[in-house]
């Protein structure tokens, strides 16, 4: 750290080195009182054409200097591991994801409603966001018809909540499954790896649920990621609703599915189809 009579010398050697125009100043040292109430050796720039002008050099005890050079460090440092933990959140984001070209390009801003239920839903999602709380888990199922933007709603939440520094995986169900299967007589991994990596992040956007038709080793499947996704935040979009849903993923997965999950209607024209209108 310098110390205040080295910032003395190098201003003072600042101002011998400055320009004819700026040759009407100097350097004034004075006793001042620190806000700690210290005495200190204060150090101006004084300007000879306007006596009243002064620009501190040094406006601190030593002491106080150090403390306020070693905020000034650990702020830096802080923003430092701040800009890293933001990085690789939104790196897992992305490389752990599966998402197609527009979903990556998805936001609130960019969510356009065209109805009452729509315009709810945004505004939901955007609450959801600024009230997302690890030490208050909490869930959405959004439900409607096709092409109503569930999926973007859901993206755009997990952009706003990576930006937070947290870490967010968004799987379409039917390739959630896919993958699972894809483990079997592969070496290189297993589905508990799989399992376990999206059963712990902080929050799990489960896409599309019950679009892959019921059996057994589905609901199975289902039940493993769901059971432990409770207690943590969790959204689920469906094309199929509350009173469909049992059928398509089995009753027990969506009892315990909805445990702190707060259901939300999206429904509306297909924005898919609108050029055929």
């Amino acid at each position: 750290m310098q110390k205040v009579s080295q910032v003395m010398k190098d201003m003072t050697s600042k101002i011998e080195n400055q320009t004819s125009n700026d040759l009407f100043s100097t350097v004034v040292f004075e006793t001042d009182v620190c806000e700690c109430g210290n005495p200190y050796n204060a150090a101006y720039l004084q300007k000879f054409r306007d006596y009243k002008a002064r620009g501190f050099l040094a406006y601190r005890c030593e002491v106080c200097q150090k403390k306020v050079n070693e905020e000034e460090w650990r702020k830096k440092v802080a923003e430092e591991e701040n800009a890293i933990a933001l990085e690789n959140c939104r790196k897992f984001f992305f490389e752990e994801s599966i998402l197609d070209k527009k979903l990556k390009l998805a936001t609130f801003d960019n969510y356009h409603p065209r109805n009452d239920e729509q315009k709810k839903g945004k505004e939901i999602a955007i609450r959801y966001v600024n009230s997302f709380d690890h030490d208050n888990p909490r869930g959405l199922l959004l439900f409607g018809n096709y092409g109503t933007g569930k999926s973007h709603l859901s993206v755009s939440i997990a952009k706003k909540i990576v930006d937070k520094r947290n870490f967010v995986v968004f799987l379409p169900v039917p390739d959630y499954l896919a993958n699972l299967k894809a483990t079997y007589g592969n070496n290189s991994d297993t589905e508990l790896r799989i399992i376990n990596k999206i059963a712990r992040v902080p929050l799990l956007i489960l896409d599309d649920i019950g679009r892959v038709d019921p059996s057994g080793w589905v609901e199975e499947k289902l039940f493993q990621i769901i059971n432990r996704r409770i207690g943590m935040h969790t959204i689920y979009t469906s094309n199929f609703g509350p009173s469909e849903l049992p059928h398509r993923i089995g009753g027990r997965n969506f009892s315990r599915m909805m445990e702190d999950v707060h259901p939300l209607r999206i429904t509306g024209d297909d924005h898919r189809l609108k050029h055929f209108k």
